[in-house]
C-alpha cells in the first residue's frame, strides 16, 4: 500500500517559485497542482546564501529547512504557506497574492527552528535554544495582512550527550551523535508528537602521511557500502577526530540508531515521554511525516516507524547510495533495513506517498 520514491521535491526546493505535489514514478506523471510563491530572493539571507558553495552543490534544498501548507486544499480561504529558510531565526508566511514572503522574528537570540507543523489550523514550530529546554511556549496570535495564525513554540527536548566513540574498520563512530527532530500529528488521538531520529556518526579516517591520495577524483562509493553523507563540523567528534583531513573527503555516513517520541502537553506548557506509539504507524521522511492507525493497514505492526531519510550534510557527493530505509519497532527497539538501497540525487528527498488513483 505504501511506497517510497526520490520526489520532485528537489527540483520543488530548486526553484521555489511552485507549490508542487507533482510525483514522477518510472517517468510517469501520478498527479500534480501547482501554485505560484514569491521568489527566495524576497527573503533576508538568501542573497549571501547564493554565494556559497553549499548553494553550489545542494541549491536550494539545503536553503529550505521547512516548508508547510496549513491545508492540501490550496484553493482554501485558510490555506498559507510557513517556512524555514536559511537564517532558521526567522519565520516565513506566505497567503495568496502576497508578492513576497513575510518575515517575523518570533525567536530570542541563539535560537533556530528545526521543523514546522500546521495542525486543526494552528502552527507549531521545534525550536533549539540554548535556555529553554522540553518546554512549550503558549499561543501566540501572528497577524500578517488580513490573515492571522496561532502559533506554539515547542522548545525541543536536547539530549544529553555522552560523547561515547568507538572505532569500525576505518571508521571513527560518533554513537548517537546526532538527532533529527520532526514534529508529526497524530491521527489516532489528536496529538501532536515530537519525534527523534537518533543517528550514529560515522567518519572516515585519512593518512596524512599519504597526500598522494586523489581527493578530486576519489571513488564515491567509498563511504560505507555506498552510503555518503557529508558533515558540517568536523570538530563535532572533539580531539580525537584530528587526523582526519578539513577537505571535500570530509564526508559523513549517518546510521540510524534509535528512536524517542515525546508528545506535547500545552496546558501544561511541557514535553512528556510517550514511550511509543501505541496502536499506530508512523512514516517518516525528509519530506515530512506521516500517523496512521494500525487496524487501518492489512500486515503492518502498530508501534513502529517506518523511515526513509537521505540524512546529507555539507560536502556530500552529488549522488549517492541511501540506505536510511527502514522499520524501527519500539517492542524490543530494533531496526530493520528490508527495503533495497536506492541511488537518489543530494537535491531531491526520499518521501513517502499513498496512491490513490
Amino acid at each position: 500500500m505504501f511506497s517510497f520514491i526520490s520526489s520532485l521535491i528537489g527540483d520543488y526546493f530548486s526553484k521555489m517559485e511552485v507549490i508542487t505535489e507533482t510525483l514522477v514514478i518510472g517517468g510517469c506523471l501520478v498527479f500534480g497542482v501547482q501554485h505560484q510563491l514569491p521568489p527566495l530572493s524576497t527573503t533576508p539571507s538568501f542573497h549571501s546564501f547564493v554565494e556559497t558553495n553549499t548553494w553550489k552543490r545542494y541549491g536550494a534544498s539545503a536553503f529550505c529547512y521547512s516548508v508547510v501548507l496549513s491545508t492540501s486544499d490550496i484553493t482554501s480561504d485558510q490555506f498559507m504557506v510557513a517556512a524555514a529558510f536559511g537564517d532558521t531565526g526567522r519565520l516565513c508566511l506566505y497567503k495568496p497574492g502576497d508578492r513576497k514572503w513575510t518575515i517575523l522574528e518570533v525567536l530570542d537570540a541563539n535560537e533556530w527552528i528545526t521543523d514546522l507543523l500546521f495542525s486543526s489550523g494552528k502552527l507549531y514550530a521545534s525550536v533549539i535554544s540554548h535556555n529553554k529546554n522540553g518546554v512549550t511556549s503558549g499561543p501566540r496570535n501572528l497577524k500578517f495582512g488580513d490573515h492571522a495564525v496561532e502559533l506554539n513554540l515547542v522548545y525541543d527536548k536536547v539530549p544529553t550527550n555522552d560523547d561515547s566513540f568507538e572505532e569500525y574498520d576505518d571508521y571513527l563512530v560518533h554513537l548517537k551523535g546526532t538527532v533529527n527532530s520532526h514534529l508529526v500529528e497524530s491521527t489516532t488521538n489528536d496529538e501532536i508528537l515530537l519525534v527523534h531520529q537518533v543517528q550514529d556518526k560515522f567518519a572516515k579516517w585519512y593518512d596524512n602521511n599519504h597526500e598522494d591520495d586523489n581527493h578530486e577524483g576519489a571513488n564515491e562509493e567509498d563511504n560505507m557500502e555506498g552510503n555518503q553523507d557529508g558533515g558540517e563540523e568536523v570538530n563535532d567528534f572533539g580531539s580525537k577526530i584530528d587526523t582526519v583531513v578539513e577537505d571535500d573527503r570530509d564526508r559523513f555516513y549517518l546510521r540510524t540508531s534509535d528512536f524517542n517520541v515525546y508528545k506535547l502537553h500545552p496546558k501544561k506548557n511541557k514535553i512528556a515521554d510517550a514511550k511509543g506509539l501505541g496502536d499506530q504507524l508512523l512514516f517518516l521522511s525528509t519530506a515530512g511525516a506521516l500517523s496512521l492507525p494500525a487496524t487501518d493497514i492489512n500486515n503492518l505492526k502498530g508501534n513502529c516507524i517506518y523511515f526513509a531519510t537521505n540524512n546529507t550534510l555539507r560536502l556530500h557527493p552529488r549522488t549517492f547510495t541511501s540506505r536510511e530505509i527502514g522499520v524501527f519497532s519500539f517492542d524490543g527497539r530494533k531496526i530493520k533495513r528490508s527495503f533495497p538501497s536506492v541511488h537518489v540525487s543530494v537535491r531531491s528527498r526520499l518521501s513517502w506517498f499513498t496512491p490513490n488513483l
